[in-house]
């Protein structure tokens, strides 16, 4: 039997895949801090906020896919459409 805390952690993990074939598995949290950390914009000096925003939300409009990881099922990774231009 899986202890409860291992069972909600798998729960809460997706595999990312994204359309160039490569692939991640992260904590559905982390994914959401990012993407929060976004829309604050790009900071003053150096950083790789384009970089990161274009893994999220590419110019072609492919942002990566999300599977749950215990069923592999597609999992809903962003509700709504954002617009950072």
């Amino acid at each position: 039997m899986t202890p409860k805390l291992t069972h909600g952690l798998i729960l809460r993990t997706r595999i990312l895949q994204w359309k160039s074939g490569e692939s991640a598995t992260m904590r559905i949290v982390v994914v959401h801090a990012m993407v929060i950390l976004l829309t604050y914009g790009a900071p003053q000096g150096d950083s790789q906020y384009q970089e990161v925003l274009n893994t999220w939300f590419p110019p072609d409009g492919a942002s990566p896919s999300a599977f749950l990881l215990d069923t592999s099922e597609e999992a809903l990774f962003f509700l709504i459409g954002l617009n950072f231009a």
